[in-house]
């Protein structure tokens, strides 16, 4: 009895399963005959583009490159300016074509040994202006003499370097007999007593006008008095001049450079 029922649920068993599989087969068959299911063949993948031959540079190589750029800009530069400078050097000496010579002006350094015509010497709230130079020279000695001129008044500033410096402003003056020569050793003139203390024979070179004071050479007796005041005779081909005045000290003048012309014009 308990072998025939192991064979019926056998049988059962084989009965179920083959149902299940033709309703599985079936199943698959109608999906399979749905129109959506068929899909047509995908499309071809378009080709692949070519690979770029230009990699990208690395960063050195680009910063390299901006600081060759940046060095040949700047280089630039500097050769339009040096460039743009010797043109105006030439223009200014009158080397390029077309181009004048431009007056070279005297030095702006100046000071009581290279007064120049033109030049302003202030003093006591006077302007005067130089209009005349004459350097006198006697043997291995040299001083300078600077006429100076303010409207109608001339002054002459002495410059004279030996042991130390010594400066006088002296005015002409006609109110001294001077018959003889060499003139006395000692003389008085304005209640003043002087004494001579130098003299000699000096030639000269000159510059601008000096009135009177032409000639090559000249007889020169300097006298002093009390207080730094002094007194000049000067002997020139016969003719006598006398200035008087004082020692001033060199560092009451204000210099004030010209322009190397004189302005009076005498």
């Amino acid at each position: 009895m308990i072998s025939n029922l192991g064979r019926r649920n056998t049988v059962t068993s084989l009965h179920r399963f083959h149902v299940f599989d033709k309703i599985f087969i079936n199943t698959i068959h109608r999906l399979i005959q749905q129109p959506h299911f068929i899909s047509s063949p995908a499309p071809p993948a378009p080709p692949a583009p070519p690979a770029r031959l230009n990699c990208p540079s690395p960063p050195s190589i680009k910063k390299s490159q901006g600081k060759t750029m940046t060095l040949l800009l700047w280089l630039g530069v500097f050769v339009i300016i040096a460039g743009g400078a010797y043109l105006l050097v030439l223009q200014q000496r009158g080397e390029l074509p077309g181009s004048k010579p431009k007056k070279e002006l005297p030095s702006l350094k100046r000071n009581i040994f290279n007064l120049q015509i033109g030049d302003i010497v202030q003093y006591m709230g006077i302007d005067w202006v130089v209009e005349g130079k004459l350097t006198y020279k006697d043997g291995e000695y040299s001083w300078l003499e600077y006429m100076l001129q303010d409207d109608n008044d001339i002054r002459w500033l002495s410059v004279d370097e030996d042991d130390t410096i010594e400066v006088a402003l002296l005015e002409a003056t006609n109110q001294l007999d001077i018959s003889e020569t060499p003139p006395p050793k000692k003389l008085t003139f304005g209640d003043e007593n002087y004494k001579c203390v130098e003299s000699g024979v000096a030639s000269m070179t000159r510059e601008g006008t000096v009135q009177r004071r032409t000639a090559s050479r000249c007889q020169y007796f300097d006298y002093e008095g009390a207080a730094d005041k002094v007194l000049s005779i000067e002997v020139w081909d016969g003719e006598t001049e006398v200035t008087v005045g004082n020692r001033i000290n060199p560092r009451s003048l204000t210099i004030l450079p010209g322009d190397g012309n004189r302005v009076y014009g005498m």
